[in-house]
């Protein structure tokens, strides 16, 4: 499981930021910005390249990682607050009955976590969602969650 230590500190690594449909980069969300009118998802060869990444990209890189070695997940988590509606994309894997919350994207909680099932996992992420949402009013009851 080294290998999953390494490559989770690899693309940690990868700065945040999204390209826009003409190739410009953003490194935050503005909500003046139409982010779903003009984001542009970079092809998983192009991530490690331009150093750049939101948490959707890096699921995508992910998954060319995981395939094979371990049997895995990936979960679109989102806040339904009918305003922005924040969310996050991140991998589950299986290792030894044991359950990994494989995470290079969210600064806070970057790195490899254990757990004995994949709903502690989804109980600990709806703990620590405000601080991701960055928003008032915070129901964690409002998160949903889908495997894709």
């Amino acid at each position: 499981m080294e290998s999953v230590y390494e490559y989770n500190k690899k693309l940690s690594s990868i700065n945040y930021g999204w390209y826009d449909k003409q190739g410009n980069l953003y490194k935050e969300l503005s909500k003046s910005f139409n982010f779903k009118k003009n984001y542009y998802m970079q092809k998983v060869s192009d991530i490690i390249k331009n150093n750049h990444a939101i948490c959707w990209e890096l699921c995508e890189l992910e998954r060319t990682f995981f395939h094979k070695k371990y049997p895995y997940i990936t979960v679109f988590a989102v806040l339904k607050d009918h305003k922005n509606m924040p969310c996050h994309t991140f991998l589950i894997f299986k290792n030894n009955q044991k359950y990994y919350w494989f995470e290079s994207s969210w600064d806070k909680f970057k790195g490899v976590h254990e757990y004995q099932s994949i709903s502690d996992i989804f109980t600990d992420i709806k703990n620590n969602f405000s601080s991701f949402a960055k928003t008032t009013n915070f129901d964690s009851e409002k998160i949903s969650f889908y495997l894709y």
